[in-house]
């Protein structure tokens, strides 16, 4: 039964755990954005260099990755599918997701990912200093 249990465990934090997640960046960029005061700060994401990127991807609640076309995405989980509470942005370089995040929905306005036709934005690396309006 103690061999179970530990296998289930092995098993539950080794499917939880996805090489391609930033965590440390996520847990600095909550808590930065928790921490703004004010009703528009820049978030300045283009002096991520830890690896090679040229353009982010963010993608709002309920996002569908599999219909954004001209993009692999296939390293990146597509759980925002079917959720509200976060916004994920993919780092891409040449147009494969290569890194992601996932940021608290309500630590950001809607604008940061909604454009007039989809319920994503893709910034190029240079243009990835976001104005954040809350």
């Amino acid at each position: 039964m103690k061999k179970i249990i530990v296998l289930l465990i092995l098993i539950v934090n080794f499917s939880c755990t996805n090489k391609n997640r930033l965590l440390n960046t996520e847990e600095r960029i909550t808590s930065f954005l928790d921490k703004q005061k004010e009703n528009s700060f820049n978030l300045s994401l283009d002096t991520i260099s830890s690896f090679k990127w040229d353009e982010l991807l963010i993608a709002g609640p309920y996002t569908d990755l599999s219909k954004i076309s001209g993009y692999d995405l296939s390293e990146t989980p597509n759980t925002i599918k079917h959720h509200d509470s976060f916004v994920l942005f993919v780092f891409l370089n040449g147009k494969k997701g290569i890194k992601f995040i996932e940021i608290d929905r309500h630590l950001l306005a809607d604008q940061v990912f909604e454009d007039d036709e989809y319920d994503y934005k893709i910034y190029s690396k240079s243009k990835s200093n976001l104005l954040i309006v809350k």
